[in-house]
């Protein structure tokens, strides 16, 4: 669908630079998806037929004339490699001369900046990231500053953590704890697509990412299970010692190493992201829906909280056809929140009655699982399982055996009743535990 505010967008056109790269991809497909022509610049030409390209390299920054309707430049180029020295001013040339482009076709200048930006940046890109900021604003320009990007395909930095968490049994939990802020790169692209077709927009810096930030190790962690189905291991290391090594290797051996990707990290200054997002009207993803390789991994948690429910009501294994019962429930009563498991109770769903707690029950969550605990009881008893599970059928017991059962339902509920008294602890401070 094409926005309103575009005022007959598919005459205009979006410049791309770095065009081919991760974001720039996601982001030609979703200026495409809303009607405009796109110019790709990069190195080497776009897959998608539909895309006009010329070549562009930050080292030879040439740039071509463009046609008429040009609405808004997005630079996303880069100088990211690790093997040769960033020059600094080559790049910021480039810059300027895709302004100056801009400029004379009274097009919108959107650069893609990073939260490393600062003059006292760790890394060269942080530093040339941050002079380019200047001068763009300078030019009444737009800045964004995107946090952690991932999901998609794996390319640049997430695709070499994804390699990593799927070949590598142990990982790192850096001390003290490095905070990120995700943002899936297809929320960051309808991101760069809100500010191109906004009406009149004031220089400024944009700030895109979660607001809460995550420990990496969080991020780390959920990509491993979410996106490559692994559990890892995590290991303290000091970030002293990163610093140790990549001073002991020197700037240039450790951009080949990558350490120096990993003091950026160290150093990130934590953004306020909240009001930018509210400004453009952008919602993003929970980092687990986002770590799927759909991008949409809502119902997969659906499936999840539907197994741990009927599981505990069952107490077996619910057969397919339950799971998805319990999902259509959810959808048609509205309910888009999910329930907040520990991943140790979804791996042995009879701790779920730990929450039987009167003082858990009243609040605000423990009334809604409450009522979806109530739902899969319902789901359960109308089925074949259910029908063994609550009326016994098929099985018969003498009067010894009904003895002993009746013992072992007794010393259960008193075992669980003792340890749902640390219950409502446990299940408040349960989210802050999965982060870490």
């Amino acid at each position: 669908m094409i926005p309103e505010s575009l005022d007959q967008a598919a005459r205009h056109k979006l410049v791309v630079t770095g065009a081919t790269g991760y974001i720039g991809e996601r982001l030609i497909e979703a200026a495409l998806s809303q009607g405009f022509d796109v110019i790709a610049l990069s190195r080497r030409p776009p897959t998608d037929p539909r895309v006009s390209w010329h070549r562009f390299d930050l080292a030879e920054p040439a740039v071509l004339a463009w046609p008429e309707g040009v609405r808004a430049v997005v630079h996303l180029a880069a100088q990211t490699g690790t093997t040769a020295e960033l020059d600094a001013q080559g790049e910021i040339r480039a810059a300027e001369s895709l302004m100056q482009a801009a400029r004379d076709r009274d097009a919108r200048f959107v650069f893609v900046s990073s939260q490393t930006a600062r003059p006292d940046a760790p890394s060269d890109y942080g530093r040339v990231k941050a002079a380019i900021e200047a001068r763009v604003l300078a030019s009444e320009g737009v800045v964004v500053r995107p946090g952690q990007v991932y999901g998609g395909s794996p390319r640049g930095l997430f695709g070499t953590l994804v390699r990593a968490a799927d070949r590598l049994p142990v990982l790192p939990r850096f001390l003290p704890a490095s905070l990120v802020q995700p943002i899936h790169v297809d929320d960051l692209a309808q991101g760069l697509m809100l500010l191109v077709t906004r009406g009149a927009t004031a220089p400024r810096i944009y700030c895109l990412g979660a607001a809460e930030p995550v420990t990496f190790t969080h991020f780390l962690d959920t990509l491993a299970r979410c996106r490559v189905r692994r559990n890892r291991f995590f290991v303290p290391v000091p970030q002293f010692l990163i610093r140790f090594l990549a001073y002991v290797a020197g700037a240039s051996l450790a951009r080949r190493l990558g350490l120096a990707q990993l003091l950026s990290l160290f150093g990130l200054p934590p953004m306020q992201t909240q009001e930018d997002m509210r400004s453009l009207g952008l919602l993003l993803r929970t980092l687990e829906e986002g770590m799927a390789k759909s991008g949409r991994g809502r119902r997969k948690r659906q499936l999840e909280e539907a197994r741990t429910l009927l599981w505990y009501v069952l107490r077996q294994r619910p057969p397919a056809d339950l799971l998805r019962r319990y999902v259509r429930m959810l959808d048609g009563a509205g309910k888009t929140a999910l329930l907040r498991f520990p991943r140790w109770m979804k791996c042995f769903p009879s701790l779920v009655s730990m929450a039987d707690e009167p003082g858990f029950r009243r609040s605000e969550e423990g009334a809604e699982f409450c009522w979806r605990l109530d739902a899969a009881t319902l789901i359960a008893e109308a089925s074949r399982p259910g029908a063994v599970r609550f009326l016994g059928n098929n099985r018969h017991a003498g009067f010894l055996s009904a003895v002993l059962l009746l013992a072992k339902a007794v010393s259960s509920e008193i075992a669980f009743r003792l340890l749902g008294i640390v219950w409502r602890i446990v299940w408040r401070d349960s989210s802050i535990r999965e982060m870490q």
